[in-house]
C-alpha cells in the first residue's frame, strides 16, 4: 500500500476504510501534479488521459486539483483532462485569464468546461471572458452574479481576515463539509470529509481561504450576466441541478434557466448539493452524454429527472 508522506495527514484518514485510502493513493500516483508559473504565480494542475477533445474540471471552493478522482478518471480513456488547483490570486477575472494561458502552453485551443458550485461561477466568467476557448459548458449546482450575497461576503472579509489561521480553518472546514450530506453519502463519504480536512489543514494557506471569499465578491458585485452574452458563442450549455440544493434554492435555479434559456436541463431529486458523490454513475452519463452529442439520456428512475426546455421555462 502506498503512504502519506506526512505522518500527521495519514491520521486525517484513520478511519477511512482502507480500500478507500488506496483508491486516493492510487490516483494520485497516476495523476501527479504539474505546475507553471504565470505572471509569477505558481499554478498547480493535473493533466492527463488521452483523446483530441480536453475537458478542464475547475474545482469547487476547496480549490483542489485531486479531489477530481471522483471524476477525471471516468472521462480520461477518451478525452484529455486537465484539474486545477486555485492559485492565490484575488480575483476571477485573473483566474479566468490565467486558465487562458496555461491551455495555451499545454497546446489545447479549445476545451469543454465543467464547473460545479465555486467552480461554476469561474466557468461562467471563462466562457464570457474567453468563448474561443471553450467548446461546451457544464454548469452543475450553481448560480448567477447575487450582488446580495457579495455585500454579505464582503462584510464578512472585514473581519475574516484579522482571524488567526486556526479560526479560519475551522470556520471554513465547516463551510465545506456543510455540503456533504452525512447519511446519503455513500461508500466515499468519509474519504470526501477527510480529504477535505486534510485540504484545508495542510494545503490552503491564510491567503488562498480569504482571496477565495475575494472572488466571490469580485463575482457578485463586478459582473454582470445576460441572456444575450453568448448569443454569438457556438457552444451549448449543460445546467445540472438539485431540486433540493441549499446552495442553490428554487429563486436560483429559475435564474439560472433564465440567464440560459437554450441550456440543457438535468435535474435530480433530493441529492442536495452532492449529486456528484450520491448519484455518480447518473452524473457522469448526463455529462458524457452531452460532450458526446448534446443531448441528455433517460431519466433512469423516480429521483433523476432530465427535462428538456419548455415554454413555461423561457
Amino acid at each position: 500500500m502506498l503512504e502519506f508522506e506526512i505522518k500527521k495527514v495519514a491520521r486525517i484518514y484513520r478511519d477511512v476504510p482502507a480500500a478507500q485510502v488506496e483508491t486516493l493513493h492510487r490516483f494520485r500516483a497516476a495523476y501527479p501534479y504539474k505546475q507553471m508559473a504565470i505572471n509569477n504565480v505558481p499554478w498547480r494542475y493535473i493533466a492527463g488521459g488521452q483523446g483530441t477533445e480536453t475537458v478542464l474540471l475547475l474545482p469547487g471552493a476547496h480549490g483542489t486539483a485531486d479531489l477530481a478522482w471522483l471524476v477525471l478518471p471516468h472521462f480520461a480513456d477518451r478525452y484529455r483532462v486537465v484539474s486545477l488547483s486555485y492559485p492565490p490570486v484575488n480575483s476571477m477575472a485573473a483566474l479566468a485569464d490565467g486558465i487562458s494561458t496555461l491551455l495555451t502552453r499545454e497546446s489545447i485551443r479549445k476545451a469543454h468546461v465543467v464547473g460545479g458550485s465555486y467552480g461554476g461561477f469561474l466557468a461562467q466568467v471563462f466562457v464570457r471572458h474567453h468563448p474561443d476557448k471553450t467548446d461546451k459548458l457544464v454548469l452543475s449546482h450553481t448560480s448567477p452574479p447575487d450582488p446580495r450575497r457579495g455585500k454579505r461576503s464582503a462584510v464578512a472579509l472585514r473581519w475574516l481576515t484579522f482571524l488567526p489561521m486556526g479560526m479560519l480553518q475551522t470556520l471554513f472546514r465547516k463551510r465545506l463539509a456543510g455540503l456533504v450530506p452525512e447519511e446519503r453519502g455513500g461508500a466515499d463519504l468519509e474519504l470526501i470529509k477527510a480529504q477535505l480536512r486534510e485540504i484545508v489543514g495542510y494545503h490552503l494557506t491564510k491567503e488562498s481561504i480569504i482571496n477565495t471569499f475575494r472572488r466571490v465578491v469580485e463575482f457578485d458585485m463586478n459582473f454582470t450576466f445576460t441572456p444575450q452574452d453568448l448569443q454569438e458563442w457556438p457552444g451549448s450549455v449543460l445546467l445540472i441541478m438539485s431540486d433540493n440544493d441549499p446552495g442553490t434554492p428554487e429563486p436560483v435555479r429559475e435564474a439560472m434557466k433564465a440567464l440560459y434559456p437554450q441550456a440543457k436541463l438535468h435535474i435530480f431529486s433530493g441529492t442536495g448539493h452532492a449529486a456528484p458523490l450520491i448519484k455518480r454513475d447518473e452524473y457522469l452519463s448526463a455529462i458524457e452524454t452531452f460532450l458526446a452529442s448534446g443531448n441528455l439520456p433517460d431519466s433512469g428512475g423516480p429521483h433523476n429527472k432530465s427535462l428538456e426546455r419548455t415554454p413555461r421555462d423561457t
